[in-house]
């Protein structure tokens, strides 16, 4: 056998020759942005660990008494429409409920309300009859929406026939005794519904409210800025 074919050449792919460098530096890649990601991960946690530390006890201002507001939407009945009264099918039947949703800010203080019959119309003061036992609401909060307030009225036959009037209801935390009046008028609301008397001989139907003669008068009267004179620096602004 010849000398020289025993010495080949070694081949480029011996074990000696290791894996390429590209390979090498994208595995130092990788560990150096898993090196990153953890750093900062670690640093997030710090964070987010300080952020919730409380160095002071925090100072919480209750919320200030509001006025008691009538929530138009819940009113029954509605006090876009006109309410016939004294119909041939109410004969048997003169008392109606007016009611509607309250929402107010009391700090331990009752709702009341009044119902006023003709309200504000001029001879009458504050109006033509005052209704008062309502039964008071308790005292809550503006996030609670489920009180209601209501009152009722009996139609009296001193009211003449074909004639229009108004029912009004009117809510606040105090109502003067005296007057019939809320103490504080910017501490109060209300709504007010039209209600015509018909002809006690006619159906519904046939009952054609005309509020021309209603329209005509100025509602000059009615409760003033604040049922005592001594009271404005309790009441605040007018409304």
């Amino acid at each position: 056998m010849n000398a020289a074919s025993l010495l080949k050449p070694c081949s480029p792919a011996t074990p000696l020759s290791g894996p390429p460098r590209q390979l090498l530096r994208g595995h130092a890649r990788r560990r150096a942005w898993a090196t990153l990601a953890q750093s900062s991960l670690c640093l997030l946690t710090l964070m987010a660990s300080t952020s919730c530390l409380v160095t002071s006890t925090p100072d919480f201002t209750p919320p200030k008494r509001t006025p008691p507001f009538l929530i138009v939407a819940s009113a029954d009945p509605d006090p876009r429409g006109v309410l016939k009264v004294n119909t041939l099918q109410q004969q048997n039947n003169l008392t109606f409920t007016f009611s509607a949703d309250v929402i107010s800010e009391d700090q331990g203080d009752k709702v009341f309300g009044h119902l006023y019959i003709d309200y504000g119309k001029p001879g009458e003061q504050p109006a033509l009859d005052t209704i008062t036992e309502i039964p008071p609401l308790d005292p809550s909060t503006m996030s609670d929406t489920s009180r209601r307030i209501s009152g009722k009225w009996t139609a009296e036959f001193r009211f003449f026939k074909n004639s229009c009037h108004t029912v009004t209801l009117m809510v606040s935390h105090e109502f003067d005794s005296a007057t019939s009046c809320p103490v504080c008028r910017n501490d109060s609301s209300q709504l007010t519904w039209p209600v015509y008397v018909c002809d006690e001989t006619l159906p519904a139907a046939d009952c054609h409210p005309d509020f021309s003669a209603c329209e005509s008068q100025s509602l000059k009267q009615g409760c003033g800025a604040s049922a005592d004179p001594d009271a404005g620096a309790q009441c605040g602004d007018s409304p």
